[in-house]
């Protein structure tokens, strides 16, 4: 299942048939137009349900996360090894898919991202966060 946050804090448990549903339900009501955005949530919802939660998404504070974006937004003629070796910060290979679908990984990865310097940000924890840091690299900025 899922969790609903209501505007006065409650929470709501939404099982996936019907979290599905009312994507089916918004889905219907837009025009082409207005679709990528909704896909780019979409994917957020199913990074999370595989495990990507904001938990998991906390533990990549060296910039991961945009990263990963980055490498999806590449042009998929520009990953050579070398740009693959900086961009791609995780052991296992990416999951390449067509131009489209990468976009939309990257933005969802976006989303993560501004996601996690937003809840350090409200914790009081971001000063040495993800702005002193080479993406991908854990290498400080600073030469440290």
């Amino acid at each position: 299942y899922s969790a609903y946050r209501y505007r006065d804090g409650r929470r709501r448990a939404l099982f996936a048939g019907q979290v599905a549903e009312i994507v089916a339900e918004v889905f219907a009501t837009l025009s082409p137009c207005e679709l990528p955005h909704v896909d780019l949530h979409a994917e957020r919802i199913r990074q999370v349900a595989k495990g990507w939660t904001s938990a998991h998404d906390d533990t990549h504070s060296l910039g991961e996360l945009a990263s990963a974006a980055a490498y999806y937004a590449t042009n998929p003629y520009d990953r050579t090894g070398e740009i693959v070796g900086r961009l791609w910060p995780w052991g296992h290979a990416p999951q390449d898919g067509d131009r489209r679908e990468e976009l939309v990984k990257a933005g969802a990865l976006i989303i993560a991202e501004i996601a996690r310097i937003d809840r350090h940000r409200a914790a009081g924890t971001c000063a040495q966060m993800g702005n002193d840091h080479e993406i991908g690299t854990g290498r400080s900025l600073e030469g440290g």
